[in-house]
């Protein structure tokens, strides 16, 4: 038996592929849900039930300083941070964010790619900044091409950082959707 495909179809013109992401690898639509201005909102949860532990939720005040006591968060947060580092490669594609409802307020977005490690080091790649989510409860990007991202324990080089001004205390259900190719 010939098992052999023909880079040319019936007309004769050549077969391209786009490859868009490495061999072997599995396209995955990774949700991860929260509440702003909200403690312990995280949802990151596998099939089975288990959570994947690879995210997490922190609040701010003006002054940039950590709040952890939901009292505080509830008067003083302006800003929600959520962090995604799964202990895996991946190509990463693109994604989006959900609100349950529009948001009445100034709700600002920004992603930054690998955020630990400076900008002139090769980090903190800005992805998206300072959409409003006032004008629409979707917003949905894509790199029209995928970027390998390596996982490294050490220097988070694998790590996304979707980060949320909004008013002190606004509180707002959202769901993250990362598009990526997992091995």
């Amino acid at each position: 038996m010939n098992f052999f495909i023909p880079n040319k179809d019936f007309d004769g013109d050549q077969y391209v592929r786009i490859k868009n992401s490495s061999e072997g690898y599995t396209f995955q639509a990774r949700s991860i849900e929260f509440e702003t201005s909200m403690l312990g909102s995280i949802h990151n949860e596998k099939y089975d039930g288990t959570d994947w532990g690879d995210a997490t939720i922190k609040f701010y005040d003006v002054s940039d300083v950590e709040l952890t006591i939901q009292g505080d968060i509830d008067t003083d947060c302006v800003k929600t941070v959520v962090d995604w580092e799964p202990l895996y490669d991946f190509d990463l594609i693109g994604g989006s964010i959900h609100t349950l409802v529009p948001c009445s307020s100034e709700f600002r977005l920004y992603c930054v790619a690998v955020p630990d490690i400076p900008e002139g080091s090769g980090g903190s790649k800005v992805m998206i900044n300072g959409i409003n989510m006032n004008f629409q409860d979707m917003i949905e990007v894509d790199g029209r091409t995928s970027k390998h991202m390596v996982y490294d324990a050490t220097n988070h080089t694998n790590k996304m950082r979707k980060i949320i001004k909004h008013d002190a205390g606004k509180k707002c259900r959202c769901e993250l959707i990362w598009e990526h190719f997992k091995g």
